[in-house]
């Protein structure tokens, strides 16, 4: 009734349509069970006691339902502020995700990309010296049927690194004209390792909120790999290879929700607990080299 100080059905409310089991025709919706009772108000002042059911995929409209049983969806803009917070929090309850049965998909694809190609200085014989960079697009899809935030991914990319490359070696163009010149240098320009050596590059990646089915795409860091051949005689050819990467889903209060990894070359129990005990002490911006395994004495 119009000027009533008791609306049983306030403007909004009953502008709501009774719930029918989903929020869209063919649309995924994001459920909860046993969440708390809220007064819910929009904007206009009208007030309703409900508890949050499901969300949209999309996340516009929220499903709640009255304590005698009724359901309705209303879009979350016509709330008023608070409930929007409110809503905001019920999303990221930290004791909401550690109970609820969280599911997702890691898909990973190597990126390799050519770099520089240059001629190294050497009075014996012609070096070709050649760069290249490889990272990974991880894919992250949420099948929680529930919207998932704060997340990050944590990544390890490794390269078994078998050539040395000396800086002080002097280096000139491919495409230079002139011959190579009288030189002073008698270091090596590079050497082959003679056990070769796992470098890393360490990150962390934000994810933004995942919605149901959602495939989010986010890209590493490169590493640069090295391939040195020799013109000469000799023929020799030493080059880096990719040795694969660790890649997990980690919640902010450090919870391991989700893992996967691409090794391509043979590496000794590597994965996230080997990396912790290998990991370089002098680490700069996440780029080190693991240390060597060391083999345990037995009796």
């Amino acid at each position: 009734m119009r000027g009533s100080s008791k609306p049983c059905r306030p403007a909004i409310w009953s502008a709501l349509v009774l719930w029918t089991g989903v929020l869209h025709v063919g649309a995924q919706e994001i459920t909860s069970e046993g969440e708390e009772w809220h007064q819910f108000q929009d904007r206009e002042g009208h007030e309703l006691e409900a508890r949050v059911l499901a969300f949209s995929s999309d996340w516009r409209q929220v499903r709640i339902e009255r304590r005698d049983g009724r359901t309705f969806e209303i879009e979350v803009t016509r709330l008023a502020l608070d409930d929007q917070q409110f809503l905001r929090d019920w999303l990221i309850d930290p004791h909401r995700l550690a109970t609820a049965d969280l599911h997702f998909e890691l898909n990973l694809t190597r990126r390799d990309s050519p770099g520089e190609k240059r001629r190294m200085a050497n009075a014996v014989e012609e070096i070709e010296w050649e760069t290249s960079e490889t990272g990974y697009e991880i894919s992250v899809t949420n099948l929680s049927r529930q919207p998932v935030v704060n997340l990050s991914l944590e990544y390890c990319l490794l390269i078994q690194e078998e050539v040395e490359i000396l800086a002080a070696a002097p280096i000139e163009e491919v495409d230079a004209s002139a011959k190579d010149g009288d030189t002073d240098e008698i270091t090596r320009l590079y050497r082959a390792r003679k056990t070769p050596q796992t470098a890393y590059l360490f990150g962390s990646l934000p994810l933004p909120p995942l919605a149901f089915n959602r495939a989010e795409r986010l890209s590493t860091e490169s590493m640069v790999r090295d391939l040195v051949l020799s013109k000469g005689m000799t023929r020799e050819s030493f080059e880096d290879h990719v040795a694969g990467i660790l890649v997990r889903l980690v919640a902010n209060d450090g919870t391991v929700l989700a893992e996967t990894d691409e090794l391509t070359r043979n590496l000794p129990a590597m994965d996230w607990e080997s990396f912790a005990i290998r990991r370089d002490p002098s680490e700069s911006d996440g780029a080190g080299t693991l240390a060597d395994v060391v083999a345990s004495n037995s009796d």
